[in-house]
């Protein structure tokens, strides 16, 4: 069972997949609170719909496409439902777009990674980043002034990405 907000067909616009058709799975509930968020209307778990596994999975099956984005959100805080999909879906390409706020318990279903950590020039407060640097983790950062350039720089050195 997952909160969802919804499911569609688009082009992923993002990081190293950017271009290519993708079933997007969005999640409800974030525990950030982004001034720039562009998905309000994910931020509350309560806000999705509840749905269950094999109708998640009918829903996504729906579009002829093998690549699954999984976004929010933050659809990390949602992993134990996201393993039961996961793990009944096979022959897809997943990516999982993340804040890098959690651990993951499903990363033997995930083939990428889209982790884009939240600065304090988001409005919200710093966070230690859960997913390291690893051959599946894809980093992305938000600059929208000199300032924020500054505090990326500083926070890839400090965290080695």
């Amino acid at each position: 069972m997952l909160y969802v907000s919804e499911i569609f067909h688009s082009i992923q616009g993002e990081g190293q997949s950017a271009g290519y058709p993708a079933v997007f799975l969005r999640t409800a509930g974030c525990n950030l609170r982004c001034t720039w968020c562009d998905t309000p209307y994910a931020l509350e778990l309560r806000q999705g719909k509840k749905m269950g596994t094999d109708e998640i999975i009918d829903e996504v099956k729906k579009f002829n496409c093998r690549h699954l984005v999984i976004t929010g959100g933050e659809p990390m805080i949602q992993q134990d439902g996201l393993k039961e999909v996961l793990s009944a879906l096979d022959g897809y390409f997943v990516e999982i777009e993340t804040n890098g706020g959690f651990f993951s318990s499903i990363d033997e279903y995930i083939h990428q990674y889209n982790c884009s950590p939240k600065l304090p020039g988001s409005g919200n407060k710093a966070y230690d980043l859960k997913l390291p640097p690893n051959e599946k983790t894809w980093y992305k950062f938000v600059i929208d002034s000199d300032a924020d350039l500054h505090e990326t720089l500083a926070y890839i050195e400090m965290n080695r990405l």
